[in-house]
């Protein structure tokens, strides 16, 4: 299945986990054609099973070359930088 458009993970915020795939990997990986992900709101922790601040393997988006949209306000907990030198296209 390929995916395109924006991902808004807004309603989810409060709940969501975490960004981590069944198999150990990240959900970013598997989606090279979205061009918008809204994660504003999401508790962001520093727990075993959320993005934390030193550990960014879940917030890669090397493999979304097509993303435009970036949204993290209000993410709390997030530190440092997020990397989107391969997203290319972000405005």
């Amino acid at each position: 299945m390929v995916l395109t458009g924006t991902i808004d993970f807004t309603s989810y915020a409060a709940t969501l986990p975490n960004l981590v795939t069944s198999n150990g990997s990240y959900l970013f990986k598997y989606l090279p054609n979205v061009t918008g992900i809204i994660l504003d709101g999401c508790n962001i922790t520093n727990t075993a099973n959320n993005i934390q601040g030193d550990d960014k393997r879940q917030f890669l988006f090397d493999n979304m070359v097509n993303l435009r949209t970036l949204s993290i306000q209000n993410c709390t907990g997030l530190t440092g930088d997020v990397d989107l030198t391969m997203c290319t296209e972000i405005t």
